[in-house]
C-alpha cells in the first residue's frame, strides 16, 4: 500500500521565496523513524532551501537549517507545521542569504575566515582585535 497525501501545499513568501509542506501517511513507520508520517516541510529563498524539516528514510527525523542537520524530535503532524512556522519567522527576522554569503566572501578573502576541510567557512581564533581608522569621505 502506498502513502496516502494529508497535506500539499505551497506558500509564496515574497518575490524570491516560498514555503512548501508535504505530509502523508503510510501503513507503517518511515524507517528511522516512529512516525507512520512522511513528511518535508522546506522553505525556499533564492532558489536554495534554507530550512527544511524531514524525515528521510534511514536517517529519522531531521531539521536542516544553516548548513547543519540536527536530530528533530516530532510529536505530532500539527506540530511540526507549528513548529517549521516558527523556524522560518525565526529565520525571516535574520540576515537574507546573499547578504550571509557575501560577507562570508569578503571575510575569506580578507583572510579573516578560513575553509575547513569539508569546504566550509571557519572562524580559527578565539579571539581577534582590529583597530582601524574611519575618515568622512
Amino acid at each position: 500500500m502506498t502513502a496516502s497525501l494529508l497535506l500539499r501545499e505551497r506558500y509564496l513568501l515574497g518575490e524570491d521565496r516560498f514555503a512548501e509542506i508535504d505530509i502523508r501517511q503510510g501503513p507503517n513507520p518511515v524507517p528511522g523513524s516512529a512516525q507512520i508520517y512522511k513528511y518535508r516541510l522546506a522553505f525556499v529563498v533564492a532558489d536554495v532551501c534554507v530550512l527544511r524539516f524531514d524525515n528521510e528514510a534511514g536517517k529519522g527525523d531531521r531539521r536542516h537549517s544553516a548548513g547543519r542537520e540536527t536530530e528533530y524530535v516530532l510529536s505530532n503532524r500539527q506540530q511540526s507545521v507549528a513548529d517549521f512556522w516558527d523556524a522560518i519567522g525565526t529565520w525571516r527576522a535574520g540576515r537574507d542569504v546573499k547578504s550571509v554569503h557575501g560577507d562570508i566572501r569578503a571575510l575569506l578573502k580578507a583572510g579573516v575566515l578560513d575553509r575547513a576541510e569539508d569546504g566550509r567557512p571557519e572562524f580559527a581564533y578565539d579571539t581577534i582585535h582590529v583597530d582601524f581608522i574611519i575618515r568622512a569621505a
